[in-house]
């Protein structure tokens, strides 16, 4: 008889390693991914140049002593921007905090790309080690990290918030996987701080995100535990809202005023939803080729390929499939099914689906599971053997190889990195460069540009005493003009008085602020004020943020001496 030809069990699945070595590996491997970055040169998109803009109106407005901005006052050659007031502020907070240690937007950059890297690692290795040893655990972090979509996020399209997002989500599943298991008061403040730290991250990938869980919650619900669950999750998700009301109250009431929120920007055009599911290949027509679209219907083959283990051990009947491995399947099942042609009919009648506009975004959770799934099946496969034989070791090994290829050669290599030189000239040149017109309010003109004056009274002279982010006082001289224009989009909440009297404050033909003066001189204010209701949230999110500490103080303390 030949002889049988077989390798040594995998080793990593069966030595026991210390969560301290564990979380070190995971810093040095994030370290290795990003730290190029840093010497080589960014990748260039043209989110990148949104996200900076945001992130710098976060660091000039907390370098004037204010906590929240409420305008984008040097967006747009200083025409301003309400896109600030949308768009969720975990991101661009932390990189006006990081700004101010590091003096570089370049440095800023990098660091915080480095420092979600680990912490997403982290989230995957204390989640996966709910189910599994530490050692199958550091590898699902370590697979996570290079899982084709999550470095695509950095180095092909640089969705910053969406790759901030992809770090926080694995810490939604933990403990709502803990909620589900053991429950406390404890479980419940930590689920509601990872899921506020989505809700204040990326609004898709909290649409997404909140699906998934679901998807994920509905396999662990059983008759005897349903009511029991929803006393669980319920205070849960509603500390979270009120922890974020200070942002998506305003969000949710001004939404209308934006342009982002048109169809122009999620069902037409290069954003329209139908040309990206998958396979984009039929979907996309000619343009499948020179966008590069091609890349995503290969980065979806290559995250499901890492299927094929969890699967063979889930309907094997050599193997006894546990719930939280079907939990996973389930996850990543809905998500190829939402990003595919199949769920057609459910983007064209939600509008809230349609919104989310990338159908291949799915392949967060998707991922997620992926690097959960693959090593518990492997690990599976090898356990109780003292042999791993090379009919299964060898495709394995043949799936990994895949996922890295595709990483190195058409991710991370095709990345046309941006010097720093060239990186800080074009941050320069910021404020005087239009930003995307879909955060514009909707009633603003793509001919408002040519408009480049700060103050236009009709050839009456004027001198301006104040020129603040929300603020602007100005006096204009006799004459006969009767109306004056500012260089400002016009917004519901920018409040006027002349000589000392409220004024009407209305918009011209291209949206910029008009207010009616009298002939003679005229003293005018203008302030960018909240409406009550926002402030009133922020007290109730403020509120709930301390409450949720000294709750979560108190749980600690009463645990440790009972």
């Amino acid at each position: 008889m030949p002889a049988t030809h077989s390798i040594n069990p995998m080793p990593p699945f069966r030595k026991p390693l210390s969560e301290r070595t564990a979380i070190l590996l995971l810093l040095l491997f994030a370290v290795a991914l990003i730290l190029p970055a840093a010497y080589l040169g960014l990748p260039e998109n043209y989110d990148l140049g949104q996200h900076l803009r945001f992130a710098r109106t976060w660091h000039d407005e907390m370098a004037s002593g204010n906590l929240i901005p409420l305008w984008g006052a040097a967006d747009n050659a200083g025409l301003g921007s309400a896109g600030v007031r949308f768009y969720p502020p975990a991101t661009h907070f932390m990189m006006g905090v990081i700004q101010f240690a590091s003096g570089s937007w370049y440095d800023t950059l990098w660091i915080t790309l480095l420092i979600w890297m680990f912490i997403g690692s982290i989230g995957v290795f204390r989640l996966a080690s709910e189910w599994s040893s530490s050692t199958v655990a550091l590898t699902s972090a370590l697979l996570y990290a290079i899982v084709p979509y999550h470095l695509m996020q950095v180095f092909q399209m640089f969705l910053l918030a969406e790759f901030i997002a992809a770090a926080i989500i694995p810490f939604c599943f933990l403990y709502a996987h803990r909620l589900i298991t053991e429950g406390g008061t404890t479980n419940i403040l930590l689920f509601s701080i990872a899921y506020s730290g989505l809700v204040l991250t990326h609004i898709p990938m909290t649409i997404i995100g909140t699906l998934s869980l679901g998807v994920f919650l509905l396999t662990f619900v059983s008759a005897e535990n349903f009511r029991r669950l929803i006393y669980r999750f319920v205070p849960a998700f509603t500390i979270s809202l009120i922890a974020t009301a200070f942002y998506w109250v305003r969000m949710v009431t001004e939404i209308s005023w934006i342009k982002h929120n048109t169809p122009e920007y999620y069902a037409t055009g290069p954003y329209n939803y139908s040309t990206y599911l998958f396979p984009i290949l039929y979907s996309a027509g000619e343009a499948y080729l020179p966008r590069l679209l091609w890349l995503i219907d290969v980065c979806i083959v290559a995250t499901f390929v890492l299927f094929i283990p969890p699967l063979f051990v889930a309907i094997s009947k050599k193997f006894k499939a546990q719930r939280h491995l079907t939990a996973l399947l389930t996850v990543a099942g809905c998500s190829l099914f939402m990003m595919s042609i199949l769920s057609t009919p459910i983007w064209d009648n939600v509008s809230l689906i349609q919104k989310l506009q990338f159908p291949y975004r799915w392949l967060v959770p998707a991922s997620l599971a992926a690097a959960l799934s693959f090593p518990i099946a492997v690990a599976a496969l090898a356990e109780g053997r003292a042999e791993l034989s090379r009919a299964f070791a060898y495709p394995l090994l043949s799936i990994l190889i895949v996922v890295i290829v595709f990483d190195v050669s058409q991710v991370i290599v095709p990345s046309a990195p941006v010097p720093r030189a060239e990186f800080e000239r074009s941050v320069e040149k910021l404020d005087q460069e239009p930003a995307c017109d879909c955060w514009w309010p909707m009633w603003a003109s793509r001919d408002v540009m040519k408009n480049s004056e700060r103050i236009f009274a009709g050839g009456r002279g004027f001198s301006i005493s104040r020129w603040a982010s929300t603020e602007r006082k100005f006096t204009v001289e006799s004459g006969t003009s009767e109306t004056v224009r500012i260089g400002t989009f016009f917004y519901p909440h920018w409040i006027a008085s002349v000589n000392g009297l409220p004024t009407e404050v209305s918009k011209d033909s291209n949206g910029l602020i008009e207010i009616p003066i009298p002939t003679g001189t005229a003293e005018v204010t203008l302030e960018f004020r909240e409406p009550r209701v926002v402030i009133w949230s922020r007290f109730a999110s403020g509120a709930a943020i301390c409450a949720i500490f000294l709750l979560f103080l108190f749980t600690t303390i009463r645990s440790r001496n009972p």
